[in-house]
């Protein structure tokens, strides 16, 4: 309430009981009857109750300035706390993503190390595999039937390493039924036949349905032995097999063998 000066002290309690009442929002009508009869106090009353209720009407404008300035600072309160949960959630639900992704990009990466920790030739050996795996992909057609011919007689087929042979039977047309260890990578593979009249013959080396090698010879009539070598590798793990043909691709036998372990 400002400071005023007042004609007598019953009109300064005359003001401060009307201000007193339009602080707390009554009327006229609350004017006590002591001050309606009498004119000095009846007109401080009124000048407090007026004093009163304009200075509730600041007090309740301030008021509501306050609220819209608090709901306001709250509004942005909880904006940003919306934000930033929404962030996080996206931020988890986006790390195994990113996760696999990186383990993704580091197996090339292993793999690549994997490599070059490789000698030369394990290097050879592993772009062999690949480049036989590419090529037998589709392939893996029937064998055709072997036809023995009259002319050309087979006394012998061995498998044979520094000099010594695979195969117990020295008279044996058969090849060893166990792999042969990858101890032995170079193998001899000998043929001894009778022919009856001259004829040119082939040795091929198969590596599953891929031609490996292939050695031809031109023969006259009686006995001969055949000798052909192969370096193995150990890409080249698994079943072999050994063709015996005429220069018209007449098949006249063939035999297998298995070497390493294709599990490797």
């Amino acid at each position: 309430m400002p400071e005023r000066s007042y004609p007598s002290p019953e009109a300064q309690h005359a003001y401060k009981m009307g201000f007193r009442f339009g602080v707390q929002g009554k009327g006229l009508e609350a004017m006590p009857s002591t001050f309606r009869t009498h004119p000095t106090l009846r007109s401080q009353f009124i000048q407090g109750l007026e004093a009163g209720q304009q200075k509730q009407q600041e007090a309740d404008a301030l008021e509501s300035q306050s609220n819209w300035r608090y709901r306001i600072t709250w509004f942005v309160v909880m904006v940003i706390g919306g934000l930033a949960t929404a962030m996080l959630l996206i931020d988890r639900a986006q790390s195994p993503v990113q996760k696999t992704s990186n383990s993704s990009l580091e197996q090339p990466v292993s793999a690549s190390l994997q490599i070059e920790l490789l000698t030369s030739e394990q290097r050879q050996d592993l772009q062999i595999s690949q480049q036989e795996y590419q090529t037998q992909q589709g392939r893996a057609v029937p064998l055709e039937p072997t036809q023995p011919l009259l002319d050309i007689e087979l006394r012998q087929a061995q498998l044979f390493h520094n000099g010594s042979p695979l195969s117990p039977d020295k008279w044996s047309l058969s090849l060893p039924s166990h792999p042969i260890p990858k101890t032995n990578p170079l193998l001899e593979f000998q043929l001894k036949v009778r022919l009856n009249k001259p004829q040119s013959l082939c040795l091929n080396w198969y590596y599953q349905q891929q031609s490996i090698q292939e050695e031809c010879v031109e023969l006259n009539s009686g006995p001969h032995t055949l000798r052909t070598q192969q370096l193995m590798r150990s890409a080249r793990q698994g079943q072999w097999r050994l063709e015996l043909r005429t220069t018209e691709q007449h098949l006249v036998e063939r035999w297998f063998f298995d070497y390493g372990n294709k599990d490797d």
